[in-house]
């Protein structure tokens, strides 16, 4: 969504399609590097009105319980990608590509 965005903001014709209904949740995108916030934020692309933790440790566990943790040196932030996807889609409503969901290609 962000692509066609920047696309459509840029003059290109966009149209973008999505097989499923927005918003549905999916198991990633929990976690956005602290590289990409700026961006974000420059765009218009970053719910501001949300508190969104930040997060400086990942944490791996193993199926035997064994846990590693690992210092994330830029951090970031914790964000489900459903909240991401409704912020997105109420933000591509204002200017920028046609969506079309619900929509499945026969190939």
């Amino acid at each position: 969504m962000v692509s066609a965005y920047l696309l459509a903001k840029n003059g290109h014709s966009v149209q973008l399609f999505e097989k499923k209904i927005y918003p549905f949740h999916r198991v990633c995108g929990e976690y956005l590097s602290n590289e990409v916030v700026d961006f974000l934020k420059r765009e218009s692309l970053f719910p501001e009105s949300l508190d969104i933790p930040q997060i400086d440790t990942f944490e791996f566990s193993d199926t035997y319980g064994q846990n590693v943790l690992a210092d994330l040196d830029l951090g970031g932030i914790g964000i489900s990608r459903f909240v991401q996807m409704i912020f997105y889609f109420k933000r591509q409503k204002r200017p920028g590509p046609p969506f079309t969901r619900g929509f499945k290609s026969k190939k």
